[in-house]
């Protein structure tokens, strides 16, 4: 999702897109794609936690291979 997302579409003409093609007429139907819209800060949120920690964890081992490498230099 992140990817088509990022690099095809905004969210925002994803909505339309989905709003137009299945028309105002079905109620659940739009309930269904406004929740998937809403849903979308949260999405966000997430990933955005699983980068940090993935920066964390790679600062981590750069650190520990460091330390490792250059242990015995004054």
């Amino acid at each position: 999702m992140r990817k088509q997302i990022v690099h095809y579409t905004k969210s925002e003409t994803e909505y339309k897109h989905l709003h137009s093609e299945k028309g105002v007429t079905d109620r659940e139907t739009m309930k269904e794609i406004q929740a998937q819209r809403e849903s979308l800060p949260d999405f966000y949120k997430e990933h955005i936690a699983y980068s940090l920690l993935g920066m964390e964890k790679t600062l981590s081992l750069l650190e520990e291979i460091s330390n490792s490498l250059f242990a015995g230099i004054p």
